[in-house]
């Protein structure tokens, strides 16, 4: 079901797998970012979700300081999550795959409950990853 949507985003739950769909629109600013990644996260908190997947096809790239955010805000908030498994979908760009992991390797460093992290480029290879030992897909 969706939660919530606007021109930027969207954020839809699905209690029954305990996902997270935040999908990004269109490429957004840093402050259109943070307003959407915390909007997610109290959502993930709510809903005690454990799979969530960030489908970020359109591109948006974080600069230095939106990564810092992020890495400290993700810090802070997702230990009062149940998250066991984050994906990332992104475009094929290399620097886009690099600071994904960047960001999540800062988050790792600094949480003592870490959650698994994938890249994918592709929404199936995702949504496999994520259910992959439970035997659910995203759209079953």
């Amino acid at each position: 079901m969706i939660v919530f949507q606007n021109q930027n985003f969207s954020i839809n739950i699905s209690e029954e797998k305990s996902l997270l769909q935040l999908t990004w629109l269109k490429v957004v600013s840093s402050e259109q970012f943070k307003a959407g990644f915390r909007k997610a996260v109290n959502f993930a908190i709510h809903y005690q979700v454990k799979y969530w997947v960030s489908d970020n096809r359109i591109g948006t790239e974080l600069d230095l300081s939106t990564q810092r955010w992020l890495a400290e805000f993700a810090t802070e908030n997702l230990p009062q999550t149940s998250l066991e498994k984050f994906a990332r979908i992104i475009p094929l760009d290399a620097f886009v795959h690099f600071v994904s992991y960047k960001v999540n390797d800062r988050i790792s460093q600094k949480r003592a409950e870490a959650f698994s992290f994938e890249v994918f480029t592709d929404m199936d290879q995702a949504t496999y990853w994520l259910f992959e030992n439970n035997q659910m897909s995203i759209s079953a």
